[in-house]
């Protein structure tokens, strides 16, 4: 009885921490995916779990729980094999990548968990330097993905190629706890939106799900730079806090 009692409170705690517009969008987004999926002539179960898996995953990023990088890979080994489907070779490397980025993302959020409070992750400030490197190392890998996938006659090349460069990206700012994460998932949030159409022209409706989940991760990618801007500000003001009063005892 206790157990429950337990669960209960922290349920109550959790949906504590949401803003109405954290509430209403995971239901929002989870039942267009669900209507999609009903309405399509041509039905893929598989792209309806991994949008909705995704649509959990996703919020969860923006939201800055620790959890998040579990979610990430469960979603990643579902896009991993839809992709397979339908010869996305740079997708499912990009599964692939995403999964192992995820193993190594869960430690780093787990040892740098927010002090105040441990459901969310420590945003970390990283330098200029650090984001210009970026530039030419996206450039390079470009260069080797397109010539990569083209080896493996890659469907929709230059789109997966853009699409490839700009997740690897945001992965590793994920990794590295940026508030910025967000800028390159919502550049491939459209480029994906682009190639899963390219796919309905060819085979029908049954990856609508696919399609509209993109489109509401674009929605929750450009939340999720507001909202990490928002708690990076609030944990410099509590790291100030903390900071003038060890001063003070001085």
């Amino acid at each position: 009885m206790d157990y429950y009692k337990v669960i209960n409170i922290r349920i109550k705690e959790f949906f504590k921490k949401l803003n109405w517009f954290e509430k209403i969008y995971p239901v929002v987004a989870i039942i267009v995916i669900v209507v999609s999926f009903v309405i399509a002539s041509e039905k893929n179960w598989l792209s309806l779990v991994c949008s909705l898996v995704g649509i959990i995953a996703f919020f969860s990023v923006a939201k800055g729980f620790y959890i998040a990088p579990f979610l990430s890979i469960t979603q990643a080994v579902l896009y991993l094999i839809l992709s397979i489907s339908q010869k996305y070779y740079g997708e499912m490397i990009l599964g692939v990548v995403t999964i192992i980025m995820s193993l190594v993302t869960i430690i780093t959020w787990l040892k740098n968990r927010n002090k105040e409070d441990k459901d969310f992750v420590q945003v970390n400030k990283i330098t200029k330097w650090e984001y210009i490197f970026i530039l030419p190392i996206c450039a390079v890998v470009g260069v080797g993905c397109y010539f990569m996938l083209k080896a493996f006659n890659t469907n929709e090349l230059l789109t997966s190629t853009f699409s490839m460069v700009a997740s690897l990206s945001s992965a590793y700012l994920v990794f590295r706890r940026s508030s910025y994460y967000a800028v390159g998932y919502i550049i491939n949030d459209v480029i994906v939106v682009v190639l899963w159409c390219l796919t309905i022209k060819n085979v029908g409706l049954e990856f609508l799900p696919t399609i509209l989940g993109y489109v509401l991760y674009f929605v929750n990618d450009i939340y999720g730079l507001v909202n990490w801007k928002l708690m990076e500000r609030r944990q410099n003001k509590q790291k100030n806090i903390e900071e003038q009063e060890s001063y003070q005892k001085l």
